[in-house]
């Protein structure tokens, strides 16, 4: 089951396949106020800057002022102006900016990309549900799917990771099927969580499964969250 669970690989090579967006011509009335970094692409991973503390933010004004803000630097004060179809922001360094057809501000720098938006709550992906509380153990009786992975504070499709896990429970037995590789685990129940303790090469790996609100079920798996949901 080592094997079949060790996923470092597999999640660079299927983060660096995400689309990149459609770009749109702007106009002045598409870019003034505020806007706010939301995502980051670097050496083809996409990560959530929020989970570095980082935080930046980017002012246009309707007098073709601009302002740049960026954790623990001074707010730098220049002038913007749409050239060439890009929004071209002057604050000391010219940065240029393309505009997405799904209304973002997309900024290519030193070989990374930096994503805007004008929702600070934007994100990647949606938020995980909060753990159900209260939780029976038939609760976790049923048929699961992977369906979304957290990586370092970003949520993707398990799918985009061309890696499926298939899961059967059934009073605290746990059925995996990852990468033809079938396995059947007894599990104990405690506390809202069902955990199973897998043996690999000699090595425990411990496995607690928890209920989310939405209906979801979770685990961790080599550092990264998987989130599974029902097939039944």
């Amino acid at each position: 089951m080592k094997k079949a669970l060790s996923y470092s690989t597999a999640v660079i090579l299927a983060l660096s396949l995400i689309c990149a967006p459609a770009l749109a011509a702007p106009e002045a009335g598409d870019v003034i106020g505020e806007w706010f970094l939301i995502s980051m692409e670097m050496e083809g991973l996409t990560i959530n800057p929020a989970s570095f503390g980082l935080e930046m933010s980017l002012a246009l004004s309707d007098g073709g002022e601009a302002s740049l803000f960026a954790t623990g630097e001074d707010v730098m004060i220049g002038t913007w102006s749409i050239e060439g179809g890009q929004v071209i922001v002057d604050a000391g360094d010219a940065l240029a900016f393309d505009y997405t057809d799904e209304g973002k501000l997309v900024c290519d720098q030193d070989g990374s990309k930096l994503y805007f938006s004008r929702d600070q709550s934007d994100s990647i992906l949606a938020e995980a549900s909060p753990i159900l509380t209260g939780a029976a153990l038939a609760d976790f009786d049923g048929a699961w799917r992977s369906h979304e992975m957290d990586i370092t504070g970003t949520r993707v499709p398990a799918e985009a990771m061309g890696f499926d896990i298939d899961l059967s429970i059934q009073g605290g037995t746990v059925k995996f099927a990852v990468l033809g590789v079938e396995e059947e685990l007894q599990g104990s129940f405690a506390d809202g969580a069902l955990t199973v303790v897998a043996d690999s090469d000699g090595e425990e790996r411990t496995m607690a499964f928890v209920l989310h609100e939405d209906g979801t079920l979770s685990t961790e798996i080599e550092g990264f969250r998987v989130y599974f949901k029902s097939v039944d």
